[in-house]
């Protein structure tokens, strides 16, 4: 009886059966690959700079529930001392619902970080107080 393993043709796959894909990716797809890398990458260097590059920056300190009508919200506001900036300041109910808003102007400072407090008249109690922007003028 012959041996089915010394013919050739006996030992090749089925091309029907499981495709014909070549060994290795095609040199288009790996350089479009690196391509979408190198855009990706240059796009998130370019947002970090954009960020830190910010002409003001806040962070949220602290509030006051005073009572029902009035929230008074501390934040600090970091800038250029000789800029002024307008922020913006929301006091919120339990249902994150917007109770009151007040917008405050952060004048020319010495410093470059300027801790502020202002009052947030609202029209039912609120349970909390952020600054939600602040730009420069």
């Amino acid at each position: 009886m012959p041996d089915p393993s010394a013919d050739p043709a006996a030992r090749r796959r089925p091309a029907a059966r499981y495709g014909d894909r070549p060994a290795r990716p095609r040199r288009t797809v790996v350089v479009a690959l690196g391509l979408v890398a190198a855009v990706f990458s240059g796009w998130v260097v370019w947002a970090g700079l954009g960020v830190a590059d910010r002409d003001v920056r806040w962070e949220d300190v602290g509030f006051q529930v005073v009572g029902n009508d009035r929230v008074d919200v501390t934040f600090d506001v970091i800038k250029d001392p000789e800029a002024t900036a307008r922020c913006t300041v929301t006091a919120l109910s339990s249902g994150y619902a917007t109770v009151g808003i007040a917008s405050v102007d952060v004048g020319p400072a010495s410093d470059r970080v300027v801790r502020t407090t202002t009052t947030v008249g609202t029209q039912q109690l609120a349970v909390t107080g952020i600054v939600d922007a602040c730009e420069v003028l």
